[in-house]
């Protein structure tokens, strides 16, 4: 086997707390106001429970989890390790998750932990209300990373008007590359017209076959988005109108999401008992092949010896060689990144100053209204770059991913020499 000890038996206490956890998250990402809280809402509670009426959010993540008679309370977990409890009430949870009240996240908040006792939950599914991915922060990356990579799935909400803009794009190239399922909403807004709607979900649909075949995500057909109108939903599950519900589209979606949360943990067994029958198959070749060293002589065996240890170091070499290619690759991406950020500042601070030129040519020439349009050129420049280095990096990742695809596994050609003796046993 090519790994040690340690690392098996932490290999198999991994295996262990995931088959004991029976957690299977699926964050939900879009835009800052896509309608992402109002549609985790209308799925999880009968009463609102997730804030929806804020402007701007902190990048404190919400989960939902499965309960089967809900406590009515919340759980805030802080970075440090201290729990608090609020009641779980759109209102009380605002007070930790809403900018206004704990701005930049100074409170150092963690998560927000909340129950629902849907059956869409009791077979180990969390989702999680992501922070909006309109301008992410260091901390909404951090928080975004952190989910994703424990996920098996994931949720884009996406809007109708506008469809999926450049950098809502890469956003989802960027995670969907890396994720088994990923579940598309469109959300309605009530005031969109049919029309809209049908041109939205052409749109999207086009950008996410470009997106696939541009990144080499397998697709089993096109991608299938579910146009759901929020709003009627939540209002529907709030009067208990299932004439809403129905006319909503959320119930196909929340059908298709659980019926797929109804695969998870049979997904995961099976491929926890693949991995254990792979480790003791490898154990028993190991143990056959290290019988028949010890009844070979003892020439034979060291030949043997000697010819691996020379492949072995070979193919220390090729890697060696490898990943020095990869390093200066990195270390060259890295310079062109940085003068092109460089370059694009300057492009970025020209437009910038033409565009405040107008702007104080209209007759905004001090005070507030002066400081938000400064503030909002920046945020459209800053915007710009951030998509052209993410764009760069996509395809930088896509180039390292297919040079680490090339690397071949070690693999061992030692003879078994008890095979050995039985084949020549047979033939005599």
């Amino acid at each position: 086997m090519n790994c040690s000890a340690k690392a098996l038996a932490e290999k198999y206490n991994q295996f262990r707390k995931r088959l004991s956890a029976r957690r299977f998250v699926v964050p939900v990402a879009g835009v800052q106001g896509s309608g992402k809280s109002t549609l985790l809402n209308a799925l999880a509670f009968d009463t609102p429970v997730l804030p929806i009426d804020a402007d701007e959010t902190t990048c404190v993540p919400v989960e939902i989890v499965y309960a089967e008679r809900p406590s009515g309370q919340a759980v805030v977990l802080y970075a440090d390790g201290r729990e608090e409890w609020t009641a779980a009430t759109a209102e009380s949870i605002a007070a930790f998750v809403h900018h206004h009240h704990n701005p930049a996240n100074e409170w150092q908040v963690d998560r927000v932990i909340v129950e629902s006792n849907r059956p869409l939950l009791q077979h180990g599914l969390v989702l999680v209300d992501l922070p909006g991915t309109g301008s992410l922060t260091t901390r909404n990356v951090e928080t975004t990373r952190r989910y994703l990579e424990e996920a098996v799935g994931v949720v884009f909400l996406l809007r109708t008007v506008p469809p999926l803009t450049r950098s809502e794009s890469t956003f989802v190239a960027f995670h969907w590359a890396r994720l088994p399922t990923a579940f598309f909403v469109q959300n309605r807004w009530t005031d969109e017209r049919d029309e809209e709607v049908e041109g939205g979900r052409q749109h999207n649909l086009h950008v996410l076959k470009q997106l696939a075949a541009r990144h080499r995500i397998p697709l089993d057909g096109d991608p299938c988005i579910h146009v759901v109108n929020t709003y009627l939903a939540l209002r529907g599950r709030l009067m208990d109108n299932a004439k809403d519900m129905d006319a909503s589209g959320l119930g196909r979606f929340e059908a298709d999401l659980e019926a797929r949360s109804r695969e998870w943990p049979k997904v995961l067994r099976d491929g926890i008992t693949a991995a254990v029958r792979a480790d003791l198959h490898a154990a028993l070749e190991a143990i056959e092949r290290r019988r028949g060293e010890l009844n070979a002589d003892r020439a034979t065996v060291e030949a043997q010896l000697k010819m691996e240890g020379e492949r072995f170091k070979k193919y220390i070499d090729e890697l060696e060689r490898t990943f020095a290619e990869m390093r200066k690759a990195i270390e060259s991406f890295s310079s062109d990144r940085r003068r092109d950020i460089d370059d694009w500042c300057r492009i970025a601070g020209g437009a910038i100053r033409n565009e405040m030129c107008t702007k104080l040519r209209q007759g905004i020439v001090d005070g507030p209204h002066l400081s938000r349009a400064l503030l909002d050129e920046e945020s459209v420049q800053a915007d710009l770059i951030f998509e052209k280095v993410q764009e760069e990096l996509l395809a930088f990742q896509v180039k390292l991913r297919e040079r680490f695809q090339s690397i071949r596994e070690w693999e061992s050609e030692r003879t078994d020499f008890r095979s050995s003796r039985r084949a020549m046993s047979s033939s005599s």
